[in-house]
């Protein structure tokens, strides 16, 4: 059992792996820690210990499974599926350590529920590889890993089969050359069915199923969608610009077609706490009014993928200050934001909030908020602006990784091959992210036009048209190939949608953002700085839609009256449940202060890879070095255990003697239980022979004698017949 102890093993690093890309940090290392300790613990301690250890170790997977993968279906699901397969490379071991002693025999319905277990498990890790895990595995990796799982599955279905559903039989040699052509033939089958009908099959599963999947989070409470009246088509034709619209639905769709005509219409103003802030704060260009993030392009549109969000609450920071904070700045610019028709769908606000006046807020991922909030309605929030040319020289500057891998991921297919090369041509990886930048920036002016009129006649994908057709477009094309192209380089990076506005009133330190502000922009992810604004579109063009004004009218004067508070429109969250005296004074506080050492967050990312090495080093050191003190007490060993496989004739005169109504005692020797039965009255004088033959070939190392043996059993056939007449009278 020894191969089905690895094979289950094997599957518990591929699960591990897989739940470290789909958004896990390593849990699962800690499975297999504790499959490969397990195998210490079954192999030194008596078998009561080991047990118990196996169904702690199980018991551990099962409830902080949960806690740890909180929001993530994917990784929870294959933590859930390393349960049975540790159970089973244990119950290998368990069987392997004391099957000579009967015990893996005792308990035949246990053994095989395991194993079964696990075989179905591992059909399900199939399924879930054939259905695919893209954006994060490719599809070509994920149908590589399903036909290797369902190998391994059933070899290892076949080996717990094995000692009892297939004894030994003699035979002719196999012909090998036969069975390696069949094996070659169904692993082609195998590879045809999970690239091809499989994965169609789970996909359709998973669109009419929804315990299938995990939908993204719609945002807030939008109202359902109006029917399509048949024969009608959304516009290809973009009018005005729509960053409202993405924020509602989670999407936004490049058109093919352009018109833009922009308004002078007033969405809302920021007044500055500090005046003195507005010129540092504008000494780049315009400032960046983020209303929400989209990551993921498809099909010529961006979406939001995300999969949760959480209530964040003021006194999530360890104090109640009237501020939701969500992090530190480094360079906090204080204002008040007035949106004017606004539905809390998204809380607008200068890029890089950190903190915002709510007693709380729902934040979805993407650096979206949302609030209960809506028409004309204020906040108070800081920001910490985080724009690429604002950075200091002296940081090293050079991209990081954010959490989601779906910041990296490019299209596929034509789109995908010509963005390659494209990106390769004008992107040299071996520079600098500034470089790279610039370069990138500097493509774009020498070969592009901003326009709000795009025509694209022959009526092809709009990206394709804007980058190799057409060359002209605006903010939203600007962005969306500089994203995809920095993709492609290796450098995570998102779009953003809001305002870019300089309209500022210096008599009132107050910005005004309008609907010739809307704009769209690529953000990038820098290692240690995080989401940063990284504008493609020509300077003179940014926060300025085609077709409108050049001077907007003057704004008219804030009222702050007119805007209800938002904090008052959003209700407080519930009171914590009550706490005892000891929780609050000593445990919360402990705990709390532990979460920020500096050293917790190493613990969390680097414990479970610092634990499986040091098992898998105490494994190597104890089982494939053994001293020559520890090699020749397991020969001796072994030596002993066939010493002591007792012969034909002495089992023979065990039953007899046990037949008779006179078993052989647990620990009685030969001797002692010849002599029992001679006391006891039974006929067995003539075995003594037998007894004296054993003692000399057992501890005399006299050579066996066949005829002899031959005779013991005649001699016990007498005896068997003598004691049965014996019972009968």
């Amino acid at each position: 059992m020894n191969a089905a102890f690895y094979i289950y093993t094997t599957l518990l690093v591929i699960e591990g792996v897989l739940a470290w890309i789909t958004g896990g940090q390593g849990f699962l290392a800690v499975a297999l820690t504790m499959s490969l300790g397990t195998y210490y613990i079954f192999s030194r301690a008596p078998r009561q210990v080991a047990e118990a250890a196996r169904l702690i170790a199980a018991g551990v997977l099962v409830v902080a499974a949960p806690f740890y993968y909180q929001n993530k279906l994917v990784p929870l699901l294959i933590c859930f599926m390393a349960m049975p397969h540790f159970l089973a490379a244990t119950q290998a071991i368990w069987e392997k350590q004391w099957g000579r002693a009967g015990t893996a025999s005792e308990n035949p319905k246990m053994r095989s529920l395991v194993f079964s277990i696990a075989f179905y498990t591992s059909m399900g890790l199939v399924f879930l590889l054939a259905r695919g895990m893209e954006p994060e595995i490719s599809r070509p990796t994920t149908s590589i890993l399903a036909v290797l799982v369902l190998i391994m599955g059933i070899a290892a279905w076949e080996l717990s089969r094995v000692t009892r559903l297939k004894p030994a039989q003699s035979g002719p040699a196999p012909h090998r050359s036969r069975n390696l052509l069949i094996t070659a033939c169904l692993l082609a089958l195998a590879a045809l069915i999970y690239t091809g009908p499989l994965p169609v099959a789970a996909g359709f599963l998973s669109r009419i199923s929804p315990h299938w999947r995990m939908d993204p989070i719609e945002f807030k409470n939008k109202p359902p969608k109006p029917p399509v009246t048949p024969g009608t088509h959304p516009p290809e034709e973009a009018t005005a610009p729509a960053p409202e619209e993405s924020a509602q639905t989670g999407r936004h769709q490049l058109p093919k077609r352009a018109n833009l005509q922009g308004t002078t219409d007033i969405h809302g103003f920021i007044r500055l706490a500090d005046p003195s802030q507005a010129e540092s704060l504008m000494e780049h260009g315009p400032v960046y009014v983020r209303s929400h993030t989209l990551n993921r392009f498809d099909d010529g549109k961006w979406e939001a993928d995300v999969t949760g969000g959480v209530w964040v609450r003021d006194s999530d920071d360890g104090k109640e200050d009237g501020m939701v904070t969500l992090r530190s700045p480094e360079r906090p610019v204080a204002y008040e934001m007035f949106l004017m028709h606004a539905d809390g769908y998204t809380l607008p606000a200068i890029q890089g909030l950190t903190a915002i006046a709510l007693p709380r807020v729902y934040a979805v991922p993407g650096d979206i908020l949302q609030t209960t909030a809506s028409g004309n309605f204020r906040y108070r929030a800081v920001s910490g602006p985080l724009v690429f040319d604002n950075l200091p020289n002296s940081m090293p500057i050079r991209p990081g990784k954010p959490e989601s891998p779906i910041h990296t991921v490019v299209p596929k297919g034509e789109l995908g091959a010509r963005l390659h090369q494209l990106s390769a041509s004008v992107i040299d990886k071996t520079k600098t992210l500034p470089e790279q930048i610039t370069a990138l920036r500097r493509f774009f002016s020498e070969h592009y036009q901003y326009s709000g009129v795009m025509t694209n006649r022959d009526g092809i994908d709009p990206l394709q048209n804007f980058l190799f057709n057409e060359r002209k477009g605006y903010c939203d094309f600007f962005a969306t190939g500089a994203a995809l192209l920095l993709r492609d380089a290796g450098i995570p990076s998102r779009m953003a949608y809001g305002f870019a506005t300089d309209e500022y009133d210096t008599a009132s330190a107050t910005l005004t953002f309008r609907n010739r502000n809307a704009h769209s922009w690529t953000e990038v992810y820098i290692d240690k700085i995080g989401w940063t604004v990284c504008d493609f579109t020509p300077r003179a063009d940014i926060g300025k839609v085609p077709g409108t004004p050049p001077e907007p009218p003057p704004p008219p004067e804030l009222d702050p009256s007119k805007f209800a508070d938002a904090a008052k429109q959003e209700p407080p969250p519930p009171p914590d449940a009550p706490k005892t005296q000891v929780e609050s004074n000593f445990l919360v506080k402990l705990f709390q202060q532990i979460a920020k050492q500096p050293w917790v967050t190493s613990v969390k990312n680097y414990g479970p890879a610092v634990v499986l090495a040091v098992a898998a080093i105490i494994v190597a050191f104890r089982f494939l070095r053994r001293s020559p003190e520890e090699a020749a007490a397991a020969a001796a060993a072994k030596e002993r255990a066939a010493r002591e496989k007792q012969p034909a004739y002495f089992m023979e005169f065990l039953r007899v003697t046990a037949g008779a109504g006179h078993p052989k005692p647990d620990g009685a020797t030969p001797m002692e239980h010849y002599t029992a039965l001679a006391r006891a009255g039974l006929p067995v004088p003539p075995l003594r022979p037998l007894i004296h033959y054993h003692y000399a070939q057992r501890y005399e190392d006299i050579p066996p004698d066949d005829e002899r043996e031959k005779s013991f059993f005649d001699d016990l056939k007498t005896f068997e017949k003598a004691t049965t007449v014996q019972t009968q009278n």
